[in-house]
C-alpha cells in the first residue's frame, strides 16, 4: 500500500492576484513563516517513515514554484516529473480565474476554455495523473509538491465526479492531502 501527500506549492505573485497560471514558472512569493507548521508536519511524517525503513521518495512537478516549495520544506534530494505538471492551459495563462471558471468547459472529450486556444488535451491530462499514481506503487510513501487544478482533477477522478465539479473545489496554497492505494480516498489533512 502506498501513501502519498499532495502538498500544493506555495502561494506565487500571480495566486495573490487570482491569476490563472497553467504552466507559467512563476517563482513562490510570500511570508513563508505562515507555513512553518505544514512543513515541521511533513518533516516529522517522513523522518518517522525513514525510521521505519519505509521505502519513500520526494517528487515535484517540472515548474519552479514546485520545486521552491520543496526546497522551503528541507528537501533536496527529490525527484521531478513532468507528470504533475499543471495543466497547460495555453493562451489563458494570466487569466483571472473567476472569469477562467466561468469560461471552463469539460467535457467527455476535451478540456475547454472559451475563447482560449493551446489547452491540454483532456486525455493526455488524465494519462499524466494516472500514470504518476501507477509509477509511485513502488514506494511506501510517496511526498508530493503539486498543483491547484491538478489536485482538483485527481479529487474528480477518485471521486467518479463530472470534471466540471473542480470548479466548486476549494484547494489553497499549502494544503495538504494525504492518499491511499488501499482505498483509493484522497482526504484533505487540517494542519
Amino acid at each position: 500500500m502506498t501513501k502519498i501527500f499532495f502538498i500544493r506549492h506555495l502561494p506565487t505573485e500571480w495566486n495573490k492576484l487570482k491569476k490563472i497560471q497553467g504552466l507559467k514558472n512563476n517563482p513562490i512569493s510570500t511570508n513563508k513563516k505562515r507555513y512553518i507548521k505544514i512543513k515541521k508536519f511533513i518533516q516529522k511524517e517522513h523522518k518517522k517513515s525513514l525510521h521505519e525503513n519505509k521505502k519513500t521518495t520526494v517528487y515535484t512537478s517540472a515548474l519552479k514554484r514546485t520545486i521552491e516549495t520543496a526546497i522551503f520544506f528541507e528537501f533536496e534530494n527529490f525527484k521531478i516529473s513532468k507528470k504533475l505538471n499543471e495543466l497547460n492551459v495555453g493562451t489563458a495563462e494570466g487569466m483571472p480565474k473567476d472569469l477562467f471558471y466561468k469560461q471552463l468547459n469539460i467535457s467527455k472529450k476535451k478540456i475547454e476554455i472559451k475563447g482560449h486556444k493551446k489547452i491540454e488535451n483532456k486525455k493526455n491530462f488524465e494519462k499524466r495523473i494516472i500514470s504518476f499514481l501507477k509509477e509511485t506503487k513502488r514506494f511506501d510513501e510517496v511526498i508530493c509538491f503539486c498543483h491547484g487544478i491538478w489536485l482538483k482533477y485527481l479529487h474528480c477522478l477518485l471521486k467518479n465526479l463530472n470534471f466540471n465539479k473542480i470548479k466548486n473545489i476549494n484547494i489553497k496554497n499549502a494544503d495538504v492531502f494525504i492518499y491511499s492505494s488501499k482505498n483509493k480516498n484522497l482526504k484533505k489533512l487540517i494542519i
